[in-house]
């Protein structure tokens, strides 16, 4: 399987970076306990001790991941993604992080098939355009793509773009299998498993956000300095130059497309040496099995010859012992 993602987009820290939000687990729960869909986590105290001896957990409201699930359902037979918007936060009390998932958006320009999609710099500029119209308190926090048929897992090159471009722990990646369906969340540079628990929305213009978010216009983003400031301190973002002209995007497309060909040459390379090392494993297995035989056989053999060479002695014997008793009786 090979993906084709955000891999120039590295994560860049730096003190305009964006940083979790300060904020106690207890204060968070407290807050959303009216919003929180599975009855069995409303109990505030409990569920705050189970999820205080874990290094992460992740709130999503769940009508982002119905949007997400709608646009990935469009064509559930070709690969395609999105990114994730909401907040990371920091619990000081008990040094663990969480992050809040509040919207999905599309990317509407992603290049893909049944086993691979690429970013373009016009995704890029429509889901900003999205975020600030409809997210505008909001950083990215992850992102997400299908796997149709492939089911639940990061591969290696999703790995490596969660590595490279979304390797916090408090960002996360979603795969949906759009023809099980099934869903997946993942979390920080190793991408692992977690179960999310979900929320109620709050928000009153969800229908507006849905309307303008299942198709991202063709026009280029307008984005003021202010902004590109704001997007680049997520650290995700920094080969899109949004200026008045955007002469960088050739510059852009040529980098996405020399580093795709980069990777999709090291996954090659990867599955050719991990099928020799296979053929190796099992040619080596066949040896000592022949080998098994030959010396078996070789055994047998011996034996064969060496009763030969007796063969005569017996007949020598016998031969005599009836002489011998032809004699005696003369």
């Amino acid at each position: 399987m090979v993906k084709n993602l955000m891999t120039t987009l590295e994560w860049r820290d730096s003190k305009d970076a964006y940083k979790p939000i300060k904020r106690p687990l207890l204060d968070f729960l407290r807050e959303t306990q009216h919003r929180i869909v599975e009855p069995s986590y409303r109990n505030i105290e409990s569920l705050y001790r189970q999820l205080s001896v874990q290094q992460m957990s992740v709130f999503v409201q769940k009508e982002a991941v119905d949007q997400l699930i709608h646009h990935l359902s469009v064509d559930p037979y070709n690969e395609t993604g999105g990114v994730l918007v909401g907040h990371g936060y920091w619990c000081p009390e008990r040094r663990i992080h969480y992050t809040e998932i509040v919207g999905s958006i599309p990317a509407s320009h992603t290049i893909g098939n049944r086993v691979h999609f690429q970013f373009t710099p016009e995704c890029w500029q429509g889901i900003l355009r999205i975020q600030k119209q409809d997210f505008s308190n909001t950083t990215i926090v992850g992102w997400y793509h299908s796997h149709p048929g492939h089911g639940i897992f990061l591969s290696a090159t999703d790995l490596n773009t969660q590595r490279l471009s979304f390797k916090q722990i408090w960002q996360i990646a979603v795969v949906y299998d759009s023809l099980r369906p099934d869903i997946g969340f993942f979390y920080g540079a190793d991408g692992q498993r977690i179960s999310p628990i979900y929320l109620q929305e709050i928000s009153t213009n969800f229908s507006k956000q849905n309307s303008s978010m299942v198709s991202v216009p063709q026009s280029l983003d307008n984005s003021t300095p202010e902004t590109n400031r704001q997007q680049e301190a997520t650290g995700q973002i920094q080969p899109v130059q949004h200026n008045e002209n955007y002469s960088g995007i050739d510059e852009v497309n040529t980098e996405l497309s020399s580093n795709n060909d980069r990777i999709n040459l090291l996954t090659a390379l990867n599955n050719f040496f991990t099928g020799f090392k296979e053929i190796f494993v099992a040619l080596i297995t066949l040896f000592k099995a022949l080998a098994k035989v030959i010396i078996s056989l070789a055994i047998v053999i011996w034996k064969m010859i060496i009763e030969l060479i007796k063969l005569p002695i017996k007949l020598f014997r016998i031969f005599f012992d009836f002489s011998s008793n032809t004699s005696n009786r003369r």
